[in-house]
């Protein structure tokens, strides 16, 4: 069995033990002989063991450590029973004189000061008289017994009360640190501070005014204790400036508690909140967190209540201390929290943004980011830079673009090179954000977010934004490079249109599509007329300046769902989907005479059309290979389309 169980025996079955022991007391002393025979004593020792046999069974039961009434009554039977064999055993000189201040130890551990006390009075009554009983010269020894009953109930009452007001203080204290374990925030902590030490103090009230650092004001919050809602719903709409002044605020630049025990004779009280709230005694308390205000403690006694002294106020003081202790921990811990959540979001983001291979990849995976702790994000912008001039190269939408705010924000961000924020004029409701991205000392490109409803990004947001940029910067470099690696593999470099290789990939799935879907696709051939005679006679250079120049002109003519290649030295091919032939004559046409007047050269064209003049992509070229054999063959410089 383990030690705890044998103390709780100990304990459940003292007032046995100590009856076992005075008659064992007893059996030791000249009145041995006494017990043996039939007489008073042995009487009286008898009634006590049938009483204690009754006690043991309240004790086995536990209601004596349940109700108060039943355990004082014991305790008045045992004084009576121990006074009893004192009158039989020569009074204050009996070997159980001593048990009598028993019961009034076991009161004072058990009910305190107050209740030990009174109790002494009872004990001494009843063993006074055991004590006259047995001679009236042992008169002295009652007034000897009623003072050390007192003495003895006083000291361990006092001793008790201490003990348990220190219980108390570690208890609270116990409590205030317990809030380290909770998964909380600030505010979360401040209202169980406030129920606890209010408690802790006998306050009837707490408030906590919390420190606006933007509008430098002081404004009562939804923490309190005591209060109504009637009464906190007048409190969340007070406001105090640093120039209306008050307690609250010489507490809080002062950074000194405070202690006011008449709060109608205060001069910086203000007059509303004691008519108000019927205050009469005040402790305040300021609450600054490593050199940062965050507010004020106020703790209130009522008109009606006792005030405040100066040993609830060290008290309180001692308990607010913990308290700031506490705060600060748990700020550290949710500092740190904060900044490994910002930590997973980046790493989050660059393990995301670092498979993408283009803008719009990027962007995308931006705004579903940053849309998860953003939730009024409306779109993300992202902006290069070259000079002065500005290009979008990504956005979600362009409806939700106000192009005048986007210009602000660009200029602002060019001239200081930090984060800024502004709001829109016109409607205070939207704002945005905009990150400088850097490549080296230079900003190359700007990240805009549209917001709305618009608030300033927190310190967290700022963090976050400015580290992504960092990555960001990295990141678009390499997309750049990817894009340009692209460029080289899927374009021919003089024309900049497809090369043949990607012609053929575009124009399979292109294929694929118009069979499912049942579209027409036009296919268009051109050669240049008499380019080798050309080259002869101005030379290679000027050639390929030439076949530059067609790559220009053939992708200003297409529209953006078409492509072009360069599919031999001199030939191009234009791919036209959704397109019939006969509305692809019209472009092909006005794409010759083009290049006739800007170049000055002829080029011939062949046109068909899928699937209508070729189920397959060989058939289809064959045919319009053969219709632009016809358009060379019939004196160049025209269009021919597959019959």
């Amino acid at each position: 069995m383990k030690l705890g169980r044998w103390s709780d025996i100990g304990l459940k079955y003292a007032r046995a033990f100590i009856y076992i022991l005075g008659i064992a007391t007893l059996y030791a002393s000249p009145y041995r002989s006494k017990l043996f025979y039939l007489n008073a004593l042995s009487l009286s020792l008898f009634i006590i063991l049938l009483y204690i046999l009754i006690a043991i069974w309240l004790e086995a039961k536990e209601v004596p450590r349940r109700v108060k009434k039943v355990n004082i009554t014991l305790y008045v039977f045992d004084a009576l029973m121990i006074s009893w064999i004192i009158s039989l055993t020569d009074g204050w000189q009996s070997p159980i004189y001593p048990y009598l201040f028993l019961p009034v130890i076991f009161v004072a551990f058990d009910y305190g000061f107050r209740d030990a006390v009174l109790f002494s009075f009872y004990a001494s009554a009843v063993g006074s008289i055991a004590i006259v009983s047995t001679g009236p010269e042992q008169i002295y020894y009652v007034a000897l017994t009623l003072f050390m009953m007192f003495l003895v109930a006083s000291l361990i009452g006092f001793l008790k009360s201490e003990w348990e007001s220190v219980l108390e203080k570690e208890r609270l204290r116990g409590s205030l640190r317990s809030i380290l374990l909770e998964q909380i925030t600030i505010e979360e902590a401040i209202k169980k501070v406030l129920e606890t030490i209010a408690k802790a103090t006998g306050a009837d009230r707490a408030v906590y005014l919390r420190y606006d650092e933007n509008e430098n004001k002081l404004k009562f919050s939804s923490l309190g204790y005591g209060l109504s809602e009637g009464e906190m719903q007048i409190l969340r709409e007070r406001e105090i400036s640093v120039e209306e002044g008050g307690v609250s605020w010489e507490v809080l630049l002062k950074n000194e508690p405070l202690l006011i025990k008449s709060a109608e004779s205060h001069p910086n009280i203000l007059k509303d909140v004691v008519e108000n709230f019927q205050v009469m005694s005040i402790l305040s308390f300021p609450i600054i967190l490593r050199g940062r205000k965050l507010g004020v403690f106020h703790l209130v006694r009522v008109k009606g209540s006792k005030p405040f002294e100066e040993k609830d106020f060290e008290e309180a003081k001692g308990l607010v201390e913990e308290v700031i202790i506490i705060l600060e921990a748990l700020e550290r811990e949710l500092e740190i929290e904060r900044r490994r959540n910002l930590l997973e979001i980046l790493v989050k983001l660059i393990s995301n943004l670092s498979r993408a291979i283009n803008i719009e990849e990027v962007g995308s995976e931006l705004f579903n980011l940053f849309r998860d702790f953003m939730p009024t994000l409306q779109d993300i912008v992202l902006v290069k830079c070259r000079g002065s001039e500005y290009s979008l190269v990504f956005y979600q939408s362009e409806d939700v673009i106000h192009h005048p705010l986007l210009q602000s924000i660009c200029q602002r961000i060019r001239e200081t090179g930090h984060i800024a924020f502004i709001n829109d004029e016109n409607k205070i409701e939207r704002g945005v954000i905009g990150v400088p991205v850097f490549e080296g000392e230079d900003i190359t490109h700007l990240l805009v977010l549209f917001l709305e409803p618009f608030s300033p990004p927190s310190e967290d947001i700022r963090v976050l934004l400015s580290a992504c940029a960092i990555e960001l910067g990295n990141i678009l470099a390499r997309v750049y490079s990817i894009a340009e690696l692209e460029r080289y593999a899927f374009h021919d470099h003089l024309t900049g249109l497809l090369n043949r290789r990607m012609f053929y990939q575009r124009m399979g799935r292109e294929m694929k599509g118009a069979r499912r879907y049942g579209y027409p696709i036009s296919l268009v051939i051109m050669d240049i007329d008499d380019f080798k005679a050309f080259n002869d006679q101005y030379g290679h250079l000027e050639g390929d300046r030439i076949l530059a120049e067609m790559g220009r002109l053939i992708r200003e003519e297409i529209r953006a769902s078409d492509f072009a290649a360069r599919i031999g030295g001199e030939e191009f091919a234009i791919v036209l989907p959704h397109t019939p032939k006969d509305s692809a004559i019209h472009m092909v046409e006005r794409l010759r005479r083009k290049i006739k007047d800007m170049l000055g050269i002829s080029v011939s064209m062949g046109v068909g059309e899928f699937p209508r003049d070729g189920n397959t992509l060989r058939s289809l070229m064959r045919k319009v290979d053969a219709a632009l054999y016809e358009a060379k063959k019939s004196g160049k410089g025209r269009v021919y389309v597959v019959s």
